[in-house]
């Protein structure tokens, strides 16, 4: 089993956006590379099962859908640990309490939680290093703590909302283990491991998030 991971759509999108003429330029040299690998392996007679995935989606940013933390809260009262369409923010010492006040209160295009409080469905702060407090923003919104000076440019981003359409990856497989013209509705990616496992020949896993049925009628042999 060989992986491979290829980054220039990725960097092309957070510099250009996903919708640009250069990030569509990035998907047609990836399309090169990818009929150089399978003509190769055509070469080689070596038979192959391809799996195609993406780990993120991507969506537009401008300068003008900006969440400025230190316009909602004080900024004395926190340090942020990372921003972006989701910022991870701690109290500082003995400012919890009116940092909660400012960040818990509704806002328009970012909601914010205590750790204890993230919605489960984001699979997300059960870890004691998360931190005290996470916002997230609406897809195209970025959260920041930057001076103006600093700004953002128009590009592209990802981390929002897992559910946003927008943030939606790929999935494609080819082989001769590969059902010819099977589809599959959206799925997490943590049902990929469990196909790759069979595609190896590996048995099944037990105690692993992925569940083997989601994908097993995307093989010839299910």
């Amino acid at each position: 089993m060989l992986g491979l991971y290829f980054d220039i759509i990725d960097t092309a999108g957070h510099h250009y956006g996903p919708d640009a003429p250069e990030t569509n330029a990035a998907l047609g040299e990836l399309d090169k590379l990818i009929a150089h690998l399978t003509s190769e392996l055509a070469v080689l007679g070596q038979p192959a099962n391809l799996v195609f995935v993406a780990d993120h989606g991507m969506a537009a940013t401008d300068p003008s859908r900006r969440i400025a933390l230190d316009q909602i809260a004080d900024p004395m009262d926190f340090r942020a640990i990372e921003d972006g369409p989701y910022a991870a923010i701690e109290p500082q010492p003995g400012r919890e309490t009116a940092l909660a006040a400012a960040l818990l209160k509704p806002h328009a295009n970012m909601e914010c939680w205590r750790r204890a409080n993230i919605p489960a469905r984001l699979h997300y702060g059960r870890n004691p290093r998360v931190s005290s407090f996470l916002c997230l923003a609406k897809v195209g919104w970025i959260i920041t703590t930057r001076p103006p000076e600093r700004e953002m440019k128009p590009g592209g981003a990802h981390g929002w909302d897992p559910a946003a359409p927008e943030m939606a990856g790929l999935f494609m497989a080819h082989g001769p283990d590969i059902a010819r013209g099977a589809t599959v509705p959206a799925f997490d990616n943590i049902h990929v491991y469990p196909l790759m496992r069979r595609l190896a020949g590996l048995p099944p896993a037990s105690g692993i998030d992925g569940d083997p049925a989601v994908l097993r009628h995307v093989t010839v042999k299910p």
